[in-house]
């Protein structure tokens, strides 16, 4: 993968240099740097002495920066002026506060503009400033309109660059006419007047090409995607009784597979270029979300959204906008459990199915590896799959995985992480819980329970937008759906439903423990161990009294989705970056799995480079299910915490593991879904989030992660007036050898 990043960087050179991005100094650059990386990781293979490593380590640093600063020129240079450089504002420390005429976290090329604007004459500067924040094309192509006659009658103006520059960027940002903005800005930097605004017209033509390249990759890789799934499909209707039509067909299927991970591996380094050239351009947070939102059909910015922080509460709301569903359940889970709360909700699931309402159910085949003959001889979900208004579905088993385990050892650990819950085409719930004891069990009740996030949301159009997300998984090509058994010995698992959704509702409804009568005789067992687990559960009390909207918030929201590894979309990882480059005052983090990959850790050095403040609250090893993501945050937390000096890193202890995945941007944006913060979910698991633009919301949200930092512990490097803390000292740490040992596996990175 490294050798096909440094071709695809090659390859952007070449299509930059058509535009006259590159000096001569270029190709020397590149091969200083393409040089120090190889120096660096023959120390490594080489096990060096650390001191070695870390000299090789520093020459490749310095090697790619000198680098990267060709890749940030513009076309402009023709002449030996500097363009401007990234220096940042100073942090000011009560930033949680400024209001909005502020920008804390913005560049010296924001400040600069911000100042020019300011000077402009009276008649046309409230046209500039109004042209800058306007989300809406007709108001933009009117403001427009305005300029160009101001500076017709004014041809000699000195502001003149400056208008230009505006208007190019405000046609360009609202893809009101991207050509005139070339063209604009394509004046702009040949403007030998001001050297500045100059460079800044060049770096903006610069991202106005990558643009065009990007929409030019987005369609190559929706090609390949459709020759892999054309061939995969041919392949997987030939019967074995004809094998060598089999065979061929499998060759061909193998051959688009491998042709498709080639051109996503490039894909995503031009992607980690890319970003870094779009990311002066990139607009507030709130931008960030309308821009998106714009490319919505039919945009929502009325949905009602609940934060759901509570277990119980979680539970609550699944199984009222269940019990309440009267057309239509959409479901998929990484895990539903065989306890009583995966029980309960399979049984709920054959109720609604016997009263007629339409059921799609998928499972992920390792997460939920209790449910299905298929996988551990449990038939649960091909006693659903019987019913004729039921279609069940599990994702990537492992018969559908070996021929991939060819082309590309992900394809085998890849998931469908999603966790989405659709009554009606109303009602929705998605976030970080699956469906098991551990997520739905208040800490009340078991100071073991997990701290999770959903979001319940009213909206038709936002469960909409769920439902396209649930179907691009449900009919990828590694879904697989289940028939009935054919054994014939798996009636009793309907049983064992009715029992589950009997003894929990008797739960909710706070009647005692479900009686073993003559119908339930046979299963007294498994009726006894439910009712032993539900008894324990002596504050799950406020089923009747729970309100859907209550405490929710009326705001504009929308869905982003990304496919798993068989699939070509990914806009959280590009929206996440965006809104990390977009902010200015805040990042909050709240994530169990905190790896951080390329484009993540590029966009967070450049929020630390502006002053920003990035607090993250993880997992500590004390409370991590997942020892090879605290392997590698063991292994890389020192340079982190160096490389970004704004940035705090707090690890949850003495508790429950943390599980929820959130973001909040300058606490004006919330992210809450599934997604985590590491290379599984940026490059091989299906994820789904809910972005939400709401003060209010995401207000509510920060508090509750700042309530979590507050009992967590904090990792820091040694100063001269404290000794250093990391994961290696938590006391009572699980396992902490083989954190130690896989943290010396760097090259398992990817993996994780």
């Amino acid at each position: 993968m490294k050798t096909n990043r440094l071709s695809v960087m090659l390859c952007l050179l070449l299509i930059f240099s058509s535009v006259q991005l590159w000096a001569g100094s270029l190709d020397s650059a590149y091969q200083n740097y393409v040089s120090a990386y190889k120096k660096y990781q023959n120390a490594v293979s080489a096990n060096l002495a650390k001191s070695e490593i870390d000299a090789a380590l520093s020459e490749y640093r310095s090697a790619r920066t000198a680098y990267e600063a060709f890749l940030n020129k513009s076309s402009a240079a023709d002449t030996s002026e500097k363009q401007s450089d990234s220096k940042i504002s100073e942090f000011d420390s009560g930033s949680a506060g400024v209001d909005d005429s502020e920008e804390v976290g913005s560049s010296d090329s924001e400040r600069s503009l911000a100042k020019l604007v300011a000077v402009l004459p009276a008649e046309i500067k409230p046209l500039v400033e109004t042209l800058k924040r306007t989300s809406s094309k007709a108001e933009a192509a009117g403001i427009v309109a305005s300029i160009e006659k101001y500076l017709e009658a004014r041809p000699q103006s000195n502001h003149k660059a400056l208008l230009q520059y505006e208007m190019a960027s405000a046609l360009d940002r609202l893809a009101i006419d991207v050509k005139k903005a070339e063209q604009l800005f394509t004046e702009v930097s040949k403007n030998s007047a001001d050297k500045k605004i100059a460079g800044w017209g060049g770096l903006a033509l610069n991202y106005l090409k990558a643009k065009q390249y990007k929409t030019q990759w987005s369609q190559v890789m929706a090609g390949k995607f459709a020759e892999m799934t054309n061939a995969f499909n041919s392949y997987n209707s030939s019967s074995w009784l004809a094998f060598p039509v089999k065979a061929v067909r499998g060759s061909v299927y193998l051959a688009k597979s491998v042709s498709y991970i080639n051109t996503q591996n490039k894909h995503e380094d031009f992607l980690l270029a890319f970003e870094s050239a779009q990311a002066p351009f990139v607009s507030n947070v709130e931008t960030v979300f309308a821009q998106y939102q714009a490319t919505r059909s039919e945009p929502e910015n009325n949905a009602r959204i609940r934060l759901i922080y509570n277990n119980y509460q979680s539970w609550y709301a699944r199984c009222k906008i269940m019990s309440e569903a009267r057309q239509s359940l959409d479901i998929q889970y990484f895990i539903i459990e065989n306890d009583a709360f995966g029980l309960g909700l399979l049984g709920m699931v054959l109720k609604k199915a016997r009263e007629g309402i339409k059921i799609r159910l998928m499972v992920d085949v390792r997460g939920s590896n209790k449910l299905s003959l298929k996988v551990m001889a449990k038939g649960y979900l091909e006693e659903l799959a019987k019913l004729p208004n039921v279609k069940v579905k599990v994702y990537n088993p492992f018969q559908a995985s070996l021929i991939g385990a060819i082309t590309d050892l992900r394809r085998v650990i890849s998931s469908n992480h999603d966790k989405i819950l659709i009554a009606d085409g109303r009602y929705a719930i998605i976030g970080g819980r699956n469906i098991a004891d551990e997520y739905l069990v208040d800490a009340i009740d078991d100071a073991k329970a997990w701290r999770d996030t959903d979001v319940l949301i009213d909206s038709e159009t936002v469960a909409s937008q769920l439902q396209t997300a649930f179907e691009e998984e449900f009919n990828i090509l590694k879904a697989f759906e289940i028939g009935k058994s054919l054994l014939g010995m798996t009636g009793y698992r309907t049983l064992q439903m009715e029992i589950g959704y009997a003894a929990m509702d008797a739960a909710l409804n706070l009647r005692g423990p479900l009686p073993v009568t003559s119908r339930f005789s046979t299963q007294a067992v498994i009726l006894k161990k439910l009712n032993d687990q539900l008894s324990g559960y002596k504050n799950m009390t406020g089923f009747n009294d729970f309100d859907l909207s209550e405490n929710s918030h009326s705001c504009p929201v929308h869905i982003l989705d990304s496919n798993s590894i068989s699939g070509p979309r990914n806009d959280i990882t590009e929206n996440i970056v965006k809104y990390i480059d977009g902010s200015r005052r805040e990042i909050i983090i709240q994530n169990p799995y905190v790896v951080l990959t390329p484009r993540a850790e590029a966009a967070l050095k450049r929020a630390a480079r502006r002053k920003v403040p990035i607090l993250v609250h993880t997992n500590s090893p004390q409370t991590s299910d997942s020892f090879p993501t605290e392997a590698m945050l063991y292994r890389d937390w020192r340079s982190i915490l160096r490389d970004m000096p704004t940035m705090r890193i707090f690890a949850r202890v003495n508790e429950g593991q943390l599980h929820g995945k959130n973001f909040v941007f300058d606490r004006k944006i919330g992210v809450v879904g599934t997604y985590n913060f590491d290379f599984l979910s940026e490059k091989v698991n299906s994820e789904v989030v809910a972005a939400v633009k709401s003060r209010e919301f995401a207000t509510e949200l920060r508090n509750e992660v700042v309530f979590d930092i507050g009992k967590s512990v904090e990792y820091h490097l040694a100063t001269a007036d404290k000794a250093e803390f990391g994961p290696g000292n938590v006391e009572n740490p699980q396992k902490m050898w083989l954190i130690k040992f896989l943290s010396k596996m760097g090259w398992l990175k990817p993996l994780f």
